[in-house]
């Protein structure tokens, strides 16, 4: 396989996280830094892959922790792994964080009804509760304030590294966009 047939195959199974739910590239791990310097780590759901902007999506309660996280430092990491294609991808990106702005008034209109209960909760992401609270219903939640807590994060993909793995030989190659768009590709050890 080529450097270009590997860099189009990885926008295939990208998008493909993006459209079908049942796929594992749907729900990548999101890695951003904390405020003590840490590693943080959480599971995303994938909303939209733009190869031509070279950007990725997902949206937040900007409550959660890596809002401010990401607020605070916008390097932001992404990690996909297909456990029967036996393929990582990893992409290292810059974070533009939306909340109540174009893109997250759009992202919040082709959201579904329940998506959107999510971000109406008063209790925030991550806050201590005597007893897990029950799920608001549809009638229940309070849009407003859902959009209010609603965020888009979008990050700009600096690098993109595949790994192949096989009994015949692990392949690895790394892609990386330079502030001009220029693309850097080569393969790399396994």
């Amino acid at each position: 396989m080529s450097l270009e047939t590997v860099l189009e195959t990885a926008w295939g199974l990208l998008q493909e996280g993006v459209t079908n739910r049942k796929k594992p590239f749907h729900t990548p791990a999101a890695a951003s830094i904390s405020a003590d310097f840490k590693p943080s780590i959480r599971t995303v759901v994938l909303r939209s892959i733009d190869q031509t902007k070279k950007t990725v999506r997902f949206h937040t309660d900007i409550r959660a922790k890596k809002y401010a996280e990401l607020t605070a430092n916008p390097y932001l990491a992404l990690h996909f792994y297909d456990e029967t294609k036996k393929v990582q991808i990893r992409l290292e990106t810059t974070a533009c964080l939306h909340n109540r702005d174009e893109v997250a008034a759009e992202a919040w209109s082709l959201s579904q009804s329940m998506s959107k209960v999510c971000y109406s909760t008063p209790i925030p992401p991550g806050a201590s509760v005597a007893v897990p609270p029950a799920a608001l219903s549809l009638e229940e939640a309070n849009m407003e304030i859902g959009y209010d807590n609603f965020g888009v994060v979008e990050g700009a993909i600096n690098y993109l590294e595949w790994l192949q793995l096989s009994a015949k030989g692990h392949e690895r190659a790394g892609f990386r966009w330079a502030a001009d768009g220029t693309l850097i590709c080569k393969w790399l050890g396994p």
